[in-house]
């Protein structure tokens, strides 16, 4: 298996996790937006580039994200060039149109990405359809497959900086400096939910605890709970967390974390020896969703390159 190792120039977890964000240009993706209507009377938006005759990846980002997120972008345009289909989903809310159901989504709703893998496994039949995701989108993507055991329909799994264990991992948010990523996500999430304002305090969620909620954890208890039916946030967080869900999956699956990642406790490092199709590449450094490469005129972006990889290892 290949290793990773953080240049000098950019040694430290905040320096390769926030690199991406301020400096990384990539240029617009070519590929065509369509919208899935589901089940529940809600949608979601996909932006997809399909090739004849080729594998295709399904790429979910982080809390807040989309398809125009850098990573998601990059990583796009890295399996187009090699000639592979993408699909990018965006979940409920995150495609610039805000959804219609009271909820929004979150770590581990695998309703919508099971959705997508059904209209594409009708759509393209004996196609190799692969699962990249990253951060919350990796704790998605590995609840899926391991829901749904043996019917999981993508070929492998591939999850980067998943918090595997939620609960812990909101309380390591909480430590300085990592708080400033906390607050920043507090700041998009609420800009959001004003939005549904009205509607939710016409189904009697306690929206002035939402807006002062100064942690995800609060957050979490006002709004993601009740809105998804949990009994609260510690609720929620035990049965969206993947990591239980490992020994089931099925499917050959990857995990690449970062030691020193500032987002992730150490319950997300779990030793996957005795797990059948479970494996992991667990690196010094990296940060998340970082692990940047090459020098300051070439940089470089491992998850791309070791997801290539081990997607054409088990080709079939």
């Amino acid at each position: 298996m290949t290793k990773y190792h953080s240049p000098l120039w950019l040694r430290g977890a905040h320096r390769q996790t926030t690199y991406p964000h301020l400096f990384r240009k990539v240029p617009a993706v070519d590929w065509m937006r369509e919208r899935l209507y589901t089940p529940d009377g809600d949608f979601f938006d996909i932006d997809q580039r399909i090739f004849p005759d080729k594998p295709i990846v399904v790429l979910l980002h982080g809390l807040e994200g989309s398809s125009t997120s850098t990573y998601i972008a990059g990583t796009a345009r890295y399996f187009m060039r090699a000639g592979w289909g993408v699909v990018a989903l965006n979940m409920r809310s995150c495609s610039g149109e805000i959804n219609r159901s009271l909820s929004f989504y979150h770590s581990g709703f695998t309703d919508d990405l099971d959705f997508l893998l059904n209209q594409l496994s009708n759509r393209h039949p004996q196609r190799p359809i692969f699962g990249l995701g990253f951060s919350l989108g990796g704790n998605i993507v590995l609840c899926s497959a391991g829901r749904s055991r043996a019917d999981c329909q993508l070929q492998a799994v591939l999850a980067v900086s998943a918090p595997l264990d939620l609960s812990s991992s909101t309380y390591k948010m909480r430590a300085w400096p990592t708080r400033w990523y906390e607050q920043r996500f507090l700041r998009m999430l609420k800009r959001k939910v004003r939005q549904k304002d009205e509607r939710l305090r016409t189904a009697g969620i306690d929206m002035e605890s939402i807006y002062g909620a100064p942690t995800l954890r609060l957050f979490d208890r006002y709004l993601t709970a009740p809105t998804f039916g949990f009994v609260d946030e510690e609720d929620y967080y035990q049965q969206s967390s993947s990591l239980p869900l490992l020994p089931e999956i099925q499917v050959p699956t990857l995990l690449l974390q970062s030691y020193d990642d500032p987002m992730l406790s150490d319950k997300c490092y779990p030793n996957t020896d005795g797990f059948s199709a479970v494996s992991c590449l667990y690196t010094k450094q990296g940060g998340h969703v970082g692990f940047i490469h090459g020098q300051p005129w070439n940089t470089r972006y491992f998850v791309e390159e070791e997801a290539f990889r081990f997607f054409s290892s088990h080709l079939e």
